[in-house]
């Protein structure tokens, strides 16, 4: 929680030198398209642990539940065969929910947000957007979040590539699109993970096994655009969401969370994304609820101030990592925040620093 009430509105001061105001503090939810009609409502609602906070994520999901699963029997009963109508609901559903769904999985996967057998929900929603069931939370809560993004611990690490090279990139999306499936079980067994171990393994093999008998009895185009198609996508996006997210690597913090994560603020993602944005704040303290984090940064700015922390505004992580991948360093300079106490540094300086982020850290 925030540890002082004054610090919350500390001056952030922009690449042009203006104060930068913190619109994220007071920004409207847009993860969610519907909620339940009264009285719905309020026996839904008393669902959750903490009903103040996690309406937002609650409607997430059970607007997923409602849609999702739903398309895709419809699919599998009246168009089976048709790769147009598989196009169209695969469009229709990333389009619509991957980001959102995804941050809701993500943090309903922190922190408990059902009351009994329901916390179920998010996972079993996952096959629809390409996860096998229980790959996710070994993956990134067990995995990334204990091993804080390390070379020879976490298998999604960034920290040995080139990060401004596009081979480099490709590598990374590669290696995490074919590999996982026999990576992340050996890191379980290797941690003593067993019981992980073999539920990821049988949530893949479950997965495959589903695909191939759509395939069989209603017909490849099914399998291929409600199974094949979003794994592949989904595995992707993860891939290149987590390579920007750790992008740019203090070599002197390359395992603090803010040495080896930055903040985004004042975009509009993070009001779909419940808060996503503020990843070394979420590194530092991955149970604190996506609600407080805005304000939690803000009371303690000069914590990441103290440890030369990035914080950009206008922009989010994709944006960030296209930046990269395409050298416009100087793009992302311009949308630098400046935190109270941090060293002031022009353009130019800023760049520089940027570019040394971007070098491979080898930690012996």
């Amino acid at each position: 929680m925030p540890q002082c009430a004054d610090r919350l509105f500390s001056p952030l001061i922009g690449a042009d030198g203006d104060p930068v105001r913190n619109l994220d503090l007071s920004a409207q939810r847009k993860e969610f398209f519907f909620v339940l009609p009264q009285p719905l409502r309020r026996c839904v609602v008393s669902l959750l642990d903490n009903p103040q906070k996690d309406e937002p994520l609650l409607w997430t999901l059970l607007n997923c539940a409602l849609l999702v699963p739903p398309a895709a029997c419809a699919l599998l009963l009246y168009a089976p065969s048709s790769h147009f109508a598989g196009a169209v609901y695969f469009a229709s559903v990333y389009g619509l929910f991957l980001q959102r769904f995804a941050l809701a999985l993500h943090y309903s996967q922190h922190r408990r947000v059902f009351a009994g057998a329901w916390n179920v929900l998010p996972v079993l929603l996952c096959p629809f957007f390409g996860l096998p069931l229980g790959v996710y939370r070994l993956h990134h809560c067990a995995m990334h979040h204990t091993e804080s993004n390390g070379w020879g611990g976490d298998i999604s690490s960034t920290e040995r590539y080139q990060r401004d090279r596009p081979l480099h990139c490709a590598q990374y999306i590669c290696r995490f699109l074919l590999f996982t499936a026999l990576e992340l079980p050996l890191y379980a067994l290797r941690t003593g993970r067993y019981a992980q171990a073999v539920a990821v393994v049988a949530g893949m093999v479950a997965h495959v096994t589903t695909a191939s008998v759509v395939a069989t009895r209603a017909g490849a185009p099914c399998a291929v655009w409600v199974f094949a198609v979003p794994f592949v996508v989904t595995q992707c996006a993860l891939a290149f969401g987590n390579w920007s997210q750790h992008v740019f690597i203090n070599p002197d913090l390359c395992r603090d969370a803010y040495g080896m994560a930055y903040t985004c603020i004042n975009h509009d993602d993070n009001a779909r994304t419940f808060n996503d944005g503020y990843h070394a704040t979420h590194h530092a303290h991955s149970r604190l609820h996506w609600s407080e984090m805005p304000a939690y940064f803000m009371a303690n700015a000069h914590v990441s101030a103290e440890k030369d922390a990035l914080v950009f505004q206008r922009c989010h992580f994709f944006d960030v990592g296209a930046a990269v991948l395409t050298g416009r360093l100087g793009w992302l300079a311009d949308r630098h925040v400046r935190l109270p106490g941090q060293a002031v540094r022009t353009k130019h300086e800023l760049v520089a620093e940027l570019r040394r982020r971007l070098q491979p850290i080898v930690v012996h």
